[in-house]
């Protein structure tokens, strides 16, 4: 029987922003314990890309609860001689949202919510989405709120999660990111305005508005769509798997950034009507520093997303094989 909903990550055992293993074991902890408490009929789908030759394997790495139900965790693999193929491989050690697609494609879910693997899902949260409620003309989509230190493993997952609501530092909504506390908020105000007096700054906030006038977004401004939560998507998109199939995943560019957010717009153009959940998800926070050689994605220079915005309906660069497709993968089932 196949499950009501798939939870899709993609990872490798890189120690990617440093404590990698830790913040995935508490991502298992707390995702798993909390499935059990509202039985929550689901899988993980985790595609490991690429892993490292001189690192154990996920399945090997990671502490998994003895009482799993049968299938209910599969690691696909997706070996380097296919990463390889792709270009900008020796700039990127994971493609994670083709890695992403390649979880969405196989997973056997009704319902696909693509994550990641150091996101912490509140109990509302799963509890919601237990009552098998969910809608397929919609896509569904959540506040991130960021948690400053590292959760202490030794902690059972209910007091991990009294952990997380009372460490929170920043909070990602559909309107920005803000501090999560007044005090902080204040600072932070503070801070940015002193900023703004930076003369390189205003000469880039200058320019920045020069380009934003002679730019191509002027001529179609995402502005005319109802606000959509683009804001630290990549963390927490769901919808049905038919719609998944009939978008095909996740744009496949050879370039980390802002995919999530073109992802949001395909759903919106497609006609689904978002939802964003009032339950949040919690994130380890970690360092960013490996994205700085990791290639930008500027969307307005693909040419499918200009079109889109031109027509206003789903146009996406990827083709039937979406997700590596044609490729039969290794997997295994913990």
């Amino acid at each position: 029987m196949k499950p009501y909903l798939s939870f899709v990550i993609a990872a490798r055992n890189d120690d990617y922003g440093g404590n990698f293993l830790h913040r995935m074991q508490v991502f298992v902890n707390v995702l798993f314990w909390l499935w059990e408490r509202h039985n929550l009929d689901a899988e993980l789908v985790v595609v490991e890309w690429n892993p490292p030759k001189d690192k154990p394997r996920l399945k090997d790495a990671i502490v998994w609860p003895k009482y799993l139900r049968p299938a209910t965790v599969r690691i696909i693999e997706v070996p380097e001689d296919v990463h390889r193929r792709l270009p900008n491989s020796d700039r990127m050690p994971m493609f994670e949202y083709i890695a992403k697609n390649v979880g969405v494609r196989r997973a056997l879910g009704e319902y696909v919510l693509v994550t990641n693997p150091d996101i912490i899902f509140s109990d509302p949260l799963i509890k919601y989405l237990s009552n098998h409620i969910l809608s397929t003309h919609c896509f569904y989509r959540v506040d991130r709120y960021d948690i400053e230190k590292n959760i202490p493993l030794n902690m059972p997952p209910d007091k991990q999660l009294e952990f997380c609501a009372k460490h929170i530092i920043q909070i990602h909504r559909a309107d920005g990111s803000i501090p999560a506390t007044l005090g902080k908020r204040m600072w932070y105000k503070l801070i940015n305005w002193i900023m703004r007096l930076h003369p390189r700054r205003l000469v880039r906030g200058l320019g920045r508005r020069i380009q934003r006038l002679l730019s191509f977004e002027d001529k179609y401004p995402i502005l005319t769509i109802p606000q959509l939560h683009t804001n630290a998507s990549g963390d927490f998109i769901l919808m049905s798997k038919s719609w998944w199939l009939k978008l095909r995943g996740f744009p496949e560019l050879p370039t980390h950034s802002h995919i999530d957010s073109y992802m949001v717009l395909l759903a919106a153009f497609a006609g689904l009507e978002q939802v964003v959940l009032k339950y949040p998800i919690y994130h380890q926070e970690h360092d960013r520093s490996a994205h700085r050689m990791r290639p930008l994605t500027i969307l307005m220079d693909v040419p499918e997303f200009r079109e889109m915005l031109k027509s206003r309906r789903p146009v996406t660069p990827n083709q039937e094989d979406w997700g590596l497709g044609t490729l039969s993968l290794p997997e295994v089932i913990i």
